[in-house]
């Protein structure tokens, strides 16, 4: 009996050690920066049931103990900076880098409102910066478009993330003191939207579920354009109000017990109710996917902040460097290029326009560095480029687009095709089309009534080309009037009035509130497409011409090379693009192209590095000649 008393306490303390072990085995994940991010970690955390321990210090500070291997996450209010990644990287730790979402804020209006709804950087640091305070006391002071009026802002508690992204928004440190510091979001709302003269900054979230009661501010950061707060501006870059919330992830930390479960509650659809409660906006579904395809993978790096490793443009650059082609970007360019040799005198920029064809052929003979094309290159262009060993990169830039605008009440203008067009507008119909059944027997014996910009219109160009396919010249016999408005005023005032404008002119008619007139469709031969972002884009509408540049591959080993075609698609140049009429290219795309440009830097200095080393003779340690004979050089030496 003693002997199985001895066995069975023998199994109960070997029981007790297992578990004992199992216990300590299980170690707790440790989390440690942004209070902002804190709160989603430790939902997932009680959601997944993961051991978390969470360490509020600040950002700075938990990335700093992220590089140095002391915890398994570091929360942030943003990315890694190009030092704390060489810290990672001297220590060996090796990230994810997943988008937990935004500390997204409104600025708010009452309805009734009369101040500019669109407030520009100048505008923000202007209304709100800390030298403002008992200086900007009256809404004509932030702009002279603005009433005289005494303003009132509702801002609040320093402590609050709501505060933390305003300061992040208004250039300097700190947020003017004078203001009205109010305890809740709602307070906000309330003070704002019986005040015509206030401004008050809430979250995102908030301004969205307030309804008709306030209205959300845009904001125009750099000349980009007036963007409101929407996820999609958000996460597009254009709407600025808002920081990332980022969680990086010690790759060598993913075997922990917990941490994947931790990891998949965080980033998972279920989360977003989650990250609304608490007052910030939750990342899309298509961000939520690149999550859980980041951690699937394993995929170590940076995935939402490769603009930290960008391209930098050298200071005091020297070099020369060709540009030719088509005229079609002629305005774009020579803005651009004319603030780029201000900032780098030190580079010769040779620019010649003559049309596409030369342009392409001065292109693959090498004598252009760049050339502007509106089409990709024929079988025969390629081959040639092919006999000078010239490979080319295209640089979308977007497209010109004109659109056809009508009179409102002319039914039979709804939708006309390309020869329709054409017929309409060609230099040969002006004698024999002066009526309308004259371009179709089924419209009926209206007058023709046109209305076009002056001679030389890069938009009339652009609208004869996509009509015919060739350079036709326009009918001259119009009403030619540059200004786009009192044009489509003219053309809601004429039964069978038509004219014609680019998209982007098209957008501040729409935005006038002109009546009486409505856009044409086009049948390219494929149907009645009515113009929209989404034809654009899917190379639908007709009258449309693509504008790219095409580099020579080589060239693109060359740092003033580099430089130009960065700064073409540098975030603060795209009013530049934007103001060209330039669709199809937003500015949330401008960087993934500037990724793919960088990506093909470093391939073409790869080969040209190549190219060098192949150039040049090893060196050995034969004689390559006649032992006995002497160089004049060797000779020299020897004396």
């Amino acid at each position: 009996m003693q002997s199985l008393l001895r066995r069975i306490g023998q199994i109960c303390l070997i029981a007790l050690v297992l578990n004992t072990t199992a216990l300590f085995a299980q170690e707790e994940i440790t989390a440690v920066g942004s209070g902002i991010v804190a709160p989603i970690v430790e939902a997932a955390a009680e959601a997944s049931e993961a051991a978390v321990t969470v360490n509020v210090s600040g950002t700075d500070r938990g990335l700093t103990a992220f590089c140095q291997g002391e915890a398994d996450l570091a929360l942030a209010t943003r990315p890694l900076s190009t030092d704390e990644e060489f810290n990672c990287t001297i220590a060996g730790v090796e990230y994810l880098e997943l988008l937990a979402g935004y500390n997204a804020i409104a600025l708010i209006s009452s309805a009734d409102a009369a101040y500019n709804q669109c407030l520009t950087s100048d505008g923000l640091r202007t209304l709100l910066a800390p030298s403002a305070q008992g200086q900007v006391n009256d809404w004509s002071q932030v702009s002279a478009t603005n009433p005289s009026s005494l303003l009132s802002l509702y801002i609040p508690a320093e402590t609050s993330p709501i505060y933390a992204a305003l300061d992040a928004l208004v250039d300097g440190v700190g947020i003017r003191s004078d203001v009205q510091t109010t305890a809740s979001d709602d307070d906000t709302i309330s003070a704002v939207s019986s005040d015509p003269n206030a401004l008050g900054v809430v979250s995102y979230a908030s301004a969205a579920a307030a309804g008709d009661s306030v209205r959300a501010l845009q904001i125009n950061a750099d000349n980009v354009g007036c963007f409101s707060p929407s996820l999609e501006t958000i996460e597009g870059r254009e709407y600025t109000g808002a920081d990332r919330l980022f969680v990086y992830v010690n790759s060598a930390s993913l075997s922990k017990p917990g941490l994947s479960d931790l990891l998949n509650a965080i980033f998972s659809e279920d989360a977003q109710s989650t990250i609304e409660a608490l007052n910030l906006a939750a990342p899309s579904a298509d961000t939520t996917a690149a999550n859980q395809q980041i951690i699937t993978e394993n995929r170590l790096g940076r995935s939402f902040s490769r603009d930290m490793d960008a391209f930098t443009i050298p200071a005091n650059l020297i070099g020369a460097l060709s540009v030719g082609g088509s005229p079609i970007l002629n305005d774009l360019l020579q803005n651009v290029t004319a603030t780029f040799t201000a900032q780098q005198p030190g580079v010769t920029l040779d620019q010649s326009y003559r049309g596409e064809p030369e342009g392409i052929r001065r292109l693959c003979s090498g004598e252009l560095d760049i050339a502007v094309a509106y089409s990709d290159l024929t079988a025969e262009q390629t081959e040639s480029c092919a006999a000078n060993n010239v490979t080319t990169l295209p640089v979308e830039l977007g497209s010109q687009v004109v659109v056809l605008v009508a009179n409102a009440q002319s039914d039979f203008l709804t939708c006309l095709t390309s020869e329709q067009v054409a017929a309409a507008w060609s230099a040969s119909s002006a004698d024999t089309v002066t009526t309308w059944n004259q371009v179709s027997d089924e419209f009926p014996e209206t007058p023709v009534t046109l209305f076009a910009p002056d001679a030389g219109s890069s938009t009339t160009d652009l609208l004869m080309f996509a009509a015919t396919g060739a350079a036709t010249p326009a009918r001259i016999d119009v009403n030619l009037d540059n200004d786009v408005i009192y044009r489509a005023a003219a053309t809601a005032n004429v039964e069978g009035g038509l004219t014609y404008m680019s998209w982007a002119e098209y957008q501040t008619v729409a935005q006038s509130g002109q009546e009486g007139i409505t856009l044409v469709a086009i049948d390219g031969g494929n149907g009645c497409v009515e113009p929209s972002a989404e034809t654009f884009a899917a190379g639908e509408y007709p009258l449309v011409r693509r504008a790219h540049l095409l580099v020579n591959r080589a060239s693109l080993a060359r740092p003033e090379v580099q430089s130009l075609l960065w700064f073409v698609v540098s975030d603060e140049n795209y009013a530049f693009i934007s103001s060209a009429g330039l669709v199809g290219v937003s500015f949330a795309d401008l960087e993934d192209v500037r990724f793919e440009l960088q990506d093909a830097f470093e391939q073409a200095q790869a080969e040209a590095a190549q190219i060098a080393a192949e150039s040049t003779p090893e060196a050995t340690d034969e004689p390559t000649g006649d032992a006995d004979e002497a160089t004049p050089e060797a000779t020299e030496a020897a004396e």
